[in-house]
This record gives structure tokens, C-alpha cells and sequence, in this order.
């Protein structure tokens, strides 16, 4: 997709910043194989994990 962030236009694909593109992209090597996978990019404010940074960080700073 074209991208603001990124500042390109494609000719082919001219929407910008669709939603369903907001995403991380991950992948992993599990016993010889690619697995491929997406996480949000909120995915440390969603269960389990707290609904917020100052939560999370009193929860897992080491204090």
C-alpha cells in the first residue's frame, strides 16, 4: 500500500495507510520451519498484560 509515514505512492495500490497493514509482522524458526505471525502494534497494552504504560511498567520494572 502507499504509505504516508513512509512517503511513497503506488500506482498499483494507491490507498493510503490501510488499517488492516497497521500491524507488526513476525517470524520465528520452530523446529526447522518459518512461522510467520502478526501482533498489533498495541500488543503490550492487551491481555494479559495491563491496559496501560504506567501499569505495566510498575508491574515488570523490578522495583
Amino acid at each position: 500500500a502507499s504509505s504516508l509515514t513512509l512517503d511513497f505512492k503506488r500506482i498499483d495500490y494507491p490507498e493510503m495507510d490501510p488499517p488492516e497493514w497497521n500491524k507488526f509482522v513476525t517470524t520465528r524458526l520452530e523446529d526447522g520451519e518459518v512461522k510467520v505471525g502478526e501482533l498489533p502494534f498495541n500488543y503490550w497494552l492487551l491481555p494479559p498484560n495491563a491496559p496501560t504504560y504506567q501499569e505495566n511498567y510498575k508491574r515488570h520494572c523490578g522495583l
